[in-house]
């Protein structure tokens, strides 16, 4: 009997069935794991029970040293959920003058990204000075972040993401 019962098992285990022994009744296939909150280019979205919320940026921020820019619009794209958060946005699309991107990365490295050109600024990992503070679906800074070469941009402002 219980080399039936064994013999069984490995049958179930190998045709993908996870329920095995004497109180095993139907199964359902597990759930599919939540996909990513981000895309390339694209945004996130809200439903299937997933927790991810995203939409567009609401965006006020002034960047100066590297860049000087004064941003007040909506645009991008982000989502959020309990875990981690993405934000992002170009030049382009925001009718600035310079030519750049901006991205925020939550997750288990927070980064503020910003390319310029040949340049990269980041900030918001060890060393980073000023302030930062998520209060999802709101970041708020005014921080430095500095490039290889020497270089700093100052950010100060608020990224709201917005349904």
């Amino acid at each position: 009997m219980r080399t039936s019962l064994a013999l069984a098992c490995g049958l179930s285990l190998i045709l993908g069935l996870s329920a095995c022994g004497p109180d095993a009744g139907p199964t359902t296939p597990a759930a599919a794991p939540a996909s990513s909150a981000r895309t390339a280019g694209g945004t996130g979205t809200s439903g299937g029970g997933s927790g991810i919320e995203g939409g567009v940026v609401a965006i006020d921020l002034v960047l100066t040293g590297g860049l000087n820019e004064t941003i007040k619009k909506t645009a991008g794209t982000c989502s959020y959920d309990e875990q981690s958060a993405y934000f992002a946005f170009t030049s382009k699309e925001v009718g600035a003058k310079s030519d750049f991107d901006l991205r925020v990365d939550l997750g288990s490295m927070p980064t503020l990204a910003v390319h310029a050109g040949g340049d990269s600024y980041t900030a918001l990992k060890a060393g980073s000075k000023g302030t930062f503070a998520p209060a999802l679906p709101k970041i708020t800074f005014d921080v430095d972040a500095p490039n290889f070469s020497g270089g700093k941009l100052h950010v100060k402002g608020t990224m709201t993401c917005q349904k």
